[in-house]
């Protein structure tokens, strides 16, 4: 059946409910990314996607030039030299202002693409794009699987994707990439309620942070590295920060929790049971 925008646009809206909120994946060469459809309107579509800075440098680190996060880096940094997630968020906080509408370039298949920055936070970058319904039926009829209007169309349209680069990734791909852990703490976690957990204003948070250094500062960066605000000492332990402290077998586990305990101590982090702690900064 053949389709032009204003039909398309009717099938959109008649599936709104469906439609807004639904994952879907883009390939870029030997990767996958897991975006998200944040809107359907009278003329286009809406899609998303928050990348944390940790994530960000870690495929920048790795080597990885093809994707959105090393040009997601060049849009914030430039020719700045930054070597740490850290260092990025500092660098895109600071920028904030004159970062938010500025895009991000990039090839999907052989055509060329900008993401608009929609957003600069304390953990992550969020860029968004709008495609209209005009621009997705001007390309259905290229045979390029990658092509972003493709993809879109048959969402809307509610065929299967059958791509092989999206089936790869469909089951286990995570979108706040959170450190795995077993199903009983995940279910401890899941039932602490911090919704009206008061966080730190960013004046209470400078003042504290400022003496907040050596192994503190350590166990601080490596808490901030997990991407959920709750976190168990477990997971804190497996962070790449602790790890690469850790030769012939040391255990850091009481170094840690002391340095933990003190971060208790100074009003950055809340315990809030036996095993789950809470971020109290944004």
């Amino acid at each position: 059946m053949s389709y032009n925008a204003e039909g398309l646009k009717e099938i959109a809206m008649v599936n709104k409910r469906n439609l807004k909120n639904k994952f879907f994946n883009i390939p870029v060469k030997d990767f996958v990314y897991k975006f998200k459809i944040s809107g359907v309107g009278s003329r286009s579509i809406k899609i998303e996607k928050f990348f944390y800075y940790s994530e960000i440098m870690k495929a920048v680190n790795e080597g990885n030039k093809d994707g959105f996060e090393y040009e997601i880096k060049q849009t914030i940094a430039g020719s700045e030299v930054i070597g740490t997630a850290n260092e990025l968020r500092e660098l895109a906080l600071a920028k904030k202002t004159k970062l938010k509408n500025e895009f991000v370039d990039l090839y999907l298949g052989r055509k060329f693409y900008e993401f608009r920055i929609a957003g600069i936070g304390f953990k992550s970058v969020k860029i968004e794009m709008y495609m209209g319904y005009d621009d997705i039926i001007k390309e259905v009829s290229s045979n390029n699987p990658k092509r972003l209007e493709i993809i879109l169309m048959e969402l809307i349209i509610g065929d299967k994707i059958d791509f092989d680069e999206y089936q790869s990734n469909q089951k286990d791909e995570i979108e706040d990439s959170k450190t795995n852990v077993n199903s009983r703490v995940n279910k401890e976690i899941d039932n602490v309620d911090i919704s009206k957990l008061d966080k730190l204003s960013e004046e209470e948070f400078d003042e504290i942070i400022v003496n907040v250094k050596g192994w503190q500062k350590l166990v601080f960066d490596s808490i901030d590295d997990i991407i959920d605000d709750k976190f168990t000492l477990e997971m804190l332990l497996k962070q790449k920060r602790i790890l690469s402290y850790q030769t012939r077998g040391e255990d850091l586990k009481e170094k840690v929790l002391e340095n933990l305990n003190q971060l208790i101590d100074l009003g950055l982090v809340l315990k809030a049971n036996k095993t789950i702690y809470v971020k109290l900064w944004s």
